[in-house]
């Protein structure tokens, strides 16, 4: 939409407005994309790298725990063989009470010898197992040791660097900050360089463009002087000059789906797509009767426009209402009459 000599939205304004940032050497709003990518880029492979850490210390918790019952296990067989060899000592090693020798005996049967001799052999055997066991488990034990060393530290380089990475809302902060300064940058050298009041400045584009700045770009104006001075993009090319632009959209960057105190104070970035807002649409037309200009442009680059010869906006007291709109003209059909008084 457009005023004459308020308010235009041109879905192609802000193409030839960007080149012109391009080519004075300041970055664009791709290059801000482009560094925004990489940077969710790192975030993920953070958090990838921190979800392994969190996954190899659940996976060495539990083999430790295995461990642990293994060489309880282990344990209870030991403590039982040591049991057996202790009773088998007590039978082997007790001594006689009767105080005369005993009469000669007859070697032990093989009855009994065959019933020792299975215990120890078993016993013996499970000695050794024993011993491979507490050996394997030895094993394990210093080989997860040295891993959870190497993980322990690996935790300790990724937890002092992620005081230098910045949070995802910070880096979207900043990356906000940049195009801020991009405008804010573009505005100095288009805006008309002067030491005088606040009070002195333009009330409109149509006045910037009256005091000889031809150039589109960005501009502070005073429509009222009970308000303060805001930035508007100036359009100087279409139809001759001296429309500004209160809203424009033209890739879906931003999320138009907003509140009602977001549509009175104006949303978005004047670099790029943005509202300018109903309180200053208000400030441009509320006491004099503009001029607006509707253009709009769809994937196959072809256009349509709307133009009223009459567009005022009423005041915040009455809802911000469409008090004046007449005059039309074009081939984007008459869309807004619909909403004229109201």
């Amino acid at each position: 939409m457009m005023l004459l000599p308020s308010l235009l939205c041109v879905l192609f304004i802000l193409t030839a407005v960007e080149s012109q940032m391009a080519d004075s050497g300041r970055p664009t709003r791709q290059n801000t994309g482009d560094v925004a990518y990489r940077l969710s880029r790192l975030e993920v492979i953070l958090v990838e790298k921190l979800d392994n850490i969190r996954n190899d210390l659940r996976d060495f918790s539990n083999r430790i725990q295995e461990l642990e019952l293994k060489f309880s296990d282990s344990q209870a067989v030991f403590e039982g063989f040591r049991g057996d060899l202790n009773r088998i000592y007590q039978q082997i090693s007790t001594p006689s009470t009767q105080t005369q020798p005993p009469p000669p005996r007859e070697p032990p049967s093989s009855g009994t010898s065959s019933q020792l001799e299975p215990r120890v052999e078993n016993l013996a055997k499970g000695v050794q197992i024993l011993i491979a066991a507490t050996r394997g488990f030895t094993s394990d034990v210093f080989g997860l040791k040295k891993n959870v060393s190497l993980l322990l530290n690996d935790t300790r380089s990724v937890l002092a660097f992620a005081p230098q990475l910045a949070t995802k809302q910070n880096l979207n902060s900043g990356l906000l900050e940049v195009q801020q300064r991009q405008v804010q940058s573009w505005s100095l050298n288009t805006c008309p360089k002067s030491d005088t009041a606040t009070s002195n400045l333009p009330r409109n584009c149509r006045e910037v463009f009256a005091v000889g700045q031809r150039k589109s770009g960005i501009y502070r104006i005073h429509p009222d002087p009970s308000s303060k001075p805001f930035m508007v993009v100036c359009d100087q090319e279409t139809r001759g000059g001296g429309w500004t632009v209160i809203h424009n959209r033209y890739d879906g960057s931003h999320d138009f789906y907003q509140n009602w105190h977001e549509y009175k104070h104006g949303f978005g970035n004047l670099g790029g797509e943005f509202w300018l807002g109903l309180d200053y649409i208000h400030q441009l037309t509320g006491s004099d009767v503009s001029e607006l200009l509707v253009e709009l442009q769809d994937l196959d680059m072809a256009s349509k426009s709307a133009y009223y010869s009459a567009f005022s906006v009423g005041p915040e007291t009455e809802g911000f209402p469409l008090k004046v709109l007449g005059g039309y003209s074009g081939d984007a059909g008459d869309s807004l009459l619909y909403h004229a008084g109201s």
